[in-house]
């Protein structure tokens, strides 16, 4: 059984691995891999207007999503490198 130190461990671990790129990085991830706010929006199970909100930087992602949308933006990334056979620019700018 895990202890409360060994549980607070584990959930700043997680909050480390959730941390977020840019607003911009983020919207720029998620046109590269062709997707769109609504696909985002189903896969952290929220809406497109939050996915929006998160890529304006006009809002944040509670916990709880946070830690759903760094890895669906993980999994992007991911995906990007796979289809591309290397490294693939992900430019913010291009996105804004």
């Amino acid at each position: 059984m895990s202890t409360a130190i060994e549980t607070i461990e584990l959930l700043d671990r997680m909050r480390r691995r959730a941390a977020l790129p840019t607003p911009a990085t983020r919207k720029a991830i998620r046109l590269a891999a062709g997707r769109t706010l609504e696909e985002i929006g189903r896969a952290c199970g929220v809406s497109h207007e939050a996915i929006r909100l998160w890529e304006s930087g006009r809002r944040a992602p509670g916990e709880a999503n946070l830690v759903r949308y760094a890895a669906v933006l993980e999994a992007l990334q991911e995906e990007l490198l796979t289809r591309g056979g290397g490294r693939e620019e992900v430019n913010p700018r291009a996105a804004a």
